[in-house]
């Protein structure tokens, strides 16, 4: 009896050894911390434009396909002349390039390619809008575009890509004489946003 006794409570006392060191062991897990960074730089949105002149024309006559008529592209494609003796310049200012046409005639039109090149690091879009500033010329005003429509954002332009547009400016066939000695100008305005965009964000864009 007395050896049973004794068998017993060495029994006991196995299992109460054995729950110690399991809590012992909760309490005492191996374990370690990573720490991530993020790092986050923005990226650049920018781009040029800038004209060039491709032909002119005077009364159905162009530089392009009948020089000998007095119409001719000029200085690289900086310049032009028209047959009855008007020009047309493209000089640099301080916002980009300016296209001046003097003296000019009805008929007397003059077509520039407008290249825009994204020059930042992140796809773009771009709109082009008009406006005639303190002009006369009204309806005889000849003012159209290709490759983009006015006031009409393009596709993606992936960065350092170039997109080259065609505009064509100048006196319809129909001006009459109320216009003689007449001044007027027209603003080419290239808004650009990020080329996921879906509208031009407000009036203050590159302010």
């Amino acid at each position: 009896m007395k050896t049973k006794k004794y068998a017993i409570l060495t029994a006991a006392l196995v299992i109460v050894l054995c729950a110690v060191l399991m809590i012992g062991a909760t309490f005492a897990l191996f374990g370690d911390r990573k720490t991530n960074s993020v790092t986050i730089t923005a990226g650049s949105l920018s781009a040029t434009a800038d004209f060039v002149i491709t032909d002119a024309e005077s009364m159905d006559v162009s530089a392009a396909d009948a020089a000998d008529d007095g119409v001719a592209v000029t200085d690289g494609g900086t310049g032009a002349t028209f047959a009855l003796g008007g020009t047309a310049a493209v000089t640099q200012a301080e916002s980009g390039f300016a296209l001046t046409m003097s003296d000019i005639a009805p008929g007397d039109i003059v077509t520039v390619a407008l290249n825009i090149k994204n020059t930042g690091d992140m796809a773009i879009r771009y709109q082009i809008a008009m406006t005639e500033d303190d002009s006369v010329f009204g309806e005889f005003l000849v003012c159209e575009t290709s490759g983009v429509a006015l006031d009409t954002l393009s596709e993606p332009l992936a960065a350092d890509g170039t997109a080259t547009l065609t505009i064509s400016v100048g006196l319809s066939k129909e001006a009459g004489n109320e216009l003689m000695g007449q001044n007027g100008s027209v603003t080419f305005v290239i808004d650009i946003v990020q080329g996921n965009a879906t509208e031009i964000p407000g009036e203050d864009v590159g302010a």
